[in-house]
């Protein structure tokens, strides 16, 4: 069948349809979604590394109080031996790096923030270990019953009970040092000015 021309024309000439606007509003949940989820990322994130941190603080903690302990134990075998027995030769050796140990852990636990003043009870605490005929070759083993080994238990536990605190007192004031949220508080809407004035009657 054959077409006229005008007809045609006509068909030819119609204009294409025209495009569809993108919807957002489609993409809009999706959207909303995502960013919750990056934001709860960022939280579970940020918790974990404080958690991480207020762990390593706290190893490094029991570190301390664990180099103390070894101290005293090494100590309490060191005199009850005679200064002349080869075995105490190592043992000295050992408590003399294990105290010089303590002062680069006080180091790090300052490194994370905590405020640790030991420095007099390092003093006490060593001179407690090492004090007297330490390294003297004559010197006597001591009797179980001596009140040395109460000095030496004392002082560690007086070190330890300082970094301890220490280290609580540091993690409590950074709990209380954060700011409060306050509550989301809901917009009063205001009134407009044109509400309730009535119109005016017609004359």
């Amino acid at each position: 069948m054959n077409t006229s021309p005008q007809l045609s024309i006509e068909i030819n000439g119609a204009p294409p349809p025209a495009a569809k606007s993108l919807d957002l509003a489609a993409f809009a949940p999706a959207i909303l979604a995502a960013f919750f989820v990056g934001m709860g990322w960022i939280v579970v994130e940020r918790y974990a590394r404080r958690r991480e941190i207020r762990s390593d603080l706290r190893d490094a903690a029991d570190l301390f109080e664990d180099t103390v302990d070894d101290i005293v134990a090494m100590a309490c075998k060191f005199y009850l031996l005679a200064g002349a027995d080869p075995h105490s030769v190592s043992l000295a050796t050992s408590i003399k790096s294990k105290i010089q140990a303590l002062s680069p852990l006080i180091d790090v636990l300052s490194g994370g923030g905590i405020r640790v003043d030991a420095r007099d009870a390092i003093r006490l605490f060593r001179q407690a270990v090492t004090g007297g005929s330490f390294e003297s070759i004559t010197r006597g083993a001591l009797p179980e019953s001596s009140p040395m080994f109460t000095k030496m238990e004392a002082a560690g536990q007086d070190l330890v009970q300082i970094v301890r605190l220490s280290v609580f007192q540091t993690l409590i004031d950074r709990k209380a040092s954060k700011p409060k949220r306050r509550p989301l508080r809901r917009p009063v809407p205001q009134k407009d000015a044109s509400e309730g004035v009535k119109p005016a009657s017609l004359v």
